[in-house]
């Protein structure tokens, strides 16, 4: 009896061990997209990015490089811990670790950096012999003089390099290898922040340039005052989508769910249910209304905890997107348009990228014009109330991004008739996977249609109350083993 309370309380340690570092981890994510979001200064943007990563890591020697427009110069953009800041130092692209992590947009670890700065040093000398300089002379690049390891990270965005993170340090490893994941989705979110921060710069240019012009133009006709008006208008339009898009980053996880009352006003009967197994999760669902058609989607992210949450902000970005730029005429187009953007975003369709990441999602698009319901999922199922039974209508055995194969089929869409007044009912796999206290089994979906039928009569406030109250029942004092998402509605 002991050893089991001895085993209970190493578990509990290990579990509240991972609960801190969660927790540690969900604060960094909210100070990111705050502090990000609350400025367009590239310099504090990297600035903050430094500081929380040796708060994080305790990267006591990092720096920040961004890429000029030349596209073969890197410059400081902000360093952290170095006595001289060395800001404005630059270094040429292919020369050296930074400039070759930014060449091949690879990660690098280095040792025995002594016999590096002799490399460099020679190479110096040679260059000058020639005639050719390798950096700008009046600006030194920071460096440890005893350091012993340096990492150099790509800073992407679509593939497309931004910077070059660099970090330093008097240790051998500078940090565990389970952290590379965390730190190149960091890297990349700064990268993005600060191409918006340019953007947005550019844009400012933009807008006074033609405020400048409007003065000169002051005394044309009016015609051409009315089309510097309109292009005026255009340009402001731009610029507000651009800070939309920067706010948007700061709405983590419940901020980012569709309003309930929003749904019922459109669609009609609607419940939910969100419950991510950590703190935040790689569940979501989302909603969109597009003149008689809505598009209510559910999607289970790779993972949970951090890394679930994050690739949840990802899809719905892009989702966002998507519906921003055109409307896909059915659900599978959605899922195909989707997975596409993901690998993209992620660089996998580069058979040497670290990310092999994607989504499970069900898709469907109600049209009141013609009361037809259409779904397309990707290892995903919706459940429809057909005459007294509740009948599985299944997707396709494919899921959205992730590595592409060689051979791929596309997506399907299923068509559900005379919608009005069915019951609809999708949910993650958190729900099916569910391990029983007694049974060490999963829930599955034979017991969860069966739950259905039986309570098939209730509205959809009682069927939810009637399928948790089962489930959890069924799990007992099991441990939770995923998130759970449960989203019922009834056109009406």
């Amino acid at each position: 009896m002991l050893e089991i309370e001895e085993n209970q309380n190493t578990k509990l340690e290990l579990l509240e061990s991972q609960l801190d570092r969660s927790k540690k981890e969900i604060e960094i994510i909210q100070k990111i997209s705050n502090e990000v979001n609350a400025t367009l200064d590239l310099r504090r943007i990297a600035e903050t990015m430094l500081r929380l990563m040796f708060e994080i890591f305790s990267f006591e020697h990092s720096m920040i490089l961004l890429l000029e427009e030349d596209n073969n110069t890197l410059k400081v953009l902000a360093t952290h811990g170095y006595k001289d800041d060395g800001i404005g130092a630059e270094v040429k692209v292919g020369i050296g670790v930074i400039g070759m992590v930014a060449k091949k947009k690879k990660l690098m670890r280095m040792a025995n950096l002594g016999m590096q700065r002799q490399y460099m040093q020679a190479i110096k000398v040679q260059a000058e012999n020639q005639g050719m300089k390798l950096g700008q002379e009046s600006v030194e690049l920071p460096g440890l003089k005893d350091g012993e390891s340096q990492v150099a990270i790509p800073m992407l965005l679509e593939n497309e390099l931004v910077g070059v993170f660099s970090v330093e340090s008097k240790k051998v490893n500078i940090f565990d290898k389970s952290d590379e994941y965390l730190i190149g989705i960091l890297a990349n979110l700064a990268a993005s922040a600060m191409q918006n921060a340019r953007l947005y710069q550019r844009e400012q240019e933009r807008i006074k340039e033609l405020e400048n012009a409007q003065l000169e133009l002051s005394n044309l006709n009016l015609s051409l005052e009315s089309k510097v008006a309109e292009r005026t208008i255009e340009l402001k339009n731009a610029n507000t989508q651009i800070l939309d898009s920067i706010q948007y980053g700061s709405k983590i996880q419940r901020g980012i769910l569709p309003s309930k009352q929003m749904i019922i006003e459109t669609i009609g009967k609607f419940e939910e249910v969100w419950y991510p197994r950590d703190v935040v999760g790689g569940d979501f669902y989302w909603f969109q209304q597009v003149g008689s058609k809505s598009v209510i989607l559910l999607a289970d992210c790779t993972g949970h905890g951090v890394p679930g949450a994050f690739m949840s902000l990802i899809s719905i970005s892009l989702l966002d997107r998507i519906f921003s730029e055109s409307f896909p005429p059915t659900p599978a187009d959605l899922l195909e348009e989707l997975s596409l953007l993901i690998r993209k975003s992620l660089g996998q369709e580069d058979e040497n990228s670290m990310s092999d990441d994607g989504l499970d999602a069900g898709v469907c698009y109600y049209d009141k014009s013609d009361d037809n319901l259409t779904f397309s999922g990707a290892k995903s199922s919706v459940f429809v109330q057909i005459d007294s039974n509740f009948e599985e209508i299944k997707g396709d055995l494919k899921s959205v991004g992730y590595r592409p194969l060689k051979k791929e089929k596309k997506f399907t869409n299923k068509i559900i008739k005379k919608a009005k007044g069915k019951k609809f009912i999708m949910i993650s796999d958190g729900i099916t996977d569910q391990i029983g206290e007694f049974t060490k089994r999963p829930y599955g979906k034979k017991r969860f249609v069966s739950c259905l039928n039986n309570n098939i009569d209730l509205d959809l406030d009682g069927l939810k109350d009637s399928v948790f109250s089962e489930l959890l029942k069924f799990q007992g004092n099991a441990i939770r083993r995923d998130d759970i998402t449960y989203l019922s509605f009834q056109p009406s």
